[in-house]
């Protein structure tokens, strides 16, 4: 029995080798990558880095001053009872004493009264504006007669019976 696959060649790109995998490579990149940037970031800062020297202590002493400073003493007094405070003295009010003085009079100005006068004016007519006025020509180049025709609605009527029948006829109806 013969199969689909002995019947049809293969195409030319199924002859090529299987896929290798693209992401272990992406990954082991990626990686790589991520190292040597974090190895370049502190590069610089390790060869600028001041670098102590080792003292060596066998040699060296340290100076300690002692605490010069006398201890508190202790007293042997007992301790005084706080009163509590005197309240202060009111003060004394001295009484409110009202004095009325006599209130001056104004002296009495007398102004003489004179009538007041009202103006009496008409105020002067205000003009009515002017309304343009457009001009109307009938006159549109030709030389005949403005004629004016009105149909009554019997011969409206008449007349779109008329093209009905007209139109029937041309379309092959009538």
């Amino acid at each position: 029995m013969q199969t689909l696959e002995r019947l049809v060649s293969a195409p030319s790109f199924a002859s090529l080798p299987g896929e290798a995998g693209r992401w272990k490579y992406f990954s082991t990149s990626s990686v790589a990558q991520a190292v040597l940037l974090v190895v370049l970031a502190k590069l610089p800062f390790s060869l600028v880095a001041p670098v102590l020297q080792p003292v060596d202590v066998h040699d060296s002493v340290h100076l300690v001053a002692p605490d010069l400073t006398p201890p508190p003493q202790k007293h042997d007094e007992p301790i005084a009872v706080q009163k509590p405070p005197v309240p202060l003295p009111k003060p004394k009010v001295a009484p409110k004493l009202e004095v009325r003085l006599p209130e001056p009079k104004a002296p009495v100005i007398e102004t003489p009264q004179k009538p007041v006068e009202v103006a009496k004016a008409t105020p002067p007519p205000i003009p009515a504006p002017k309304i343009p006025r457009r001009v109307v020509s009938t006159d549109f180049g030709s030389s005949a007669p403005v004629t004016k025709f009105q149909q009554s609605n019997q011969q409206r009527a008449d007349d779109c019976e008329a093209r009905v029948v007209r139109s029937a006829e041309w379309a092959g109806h009538g």
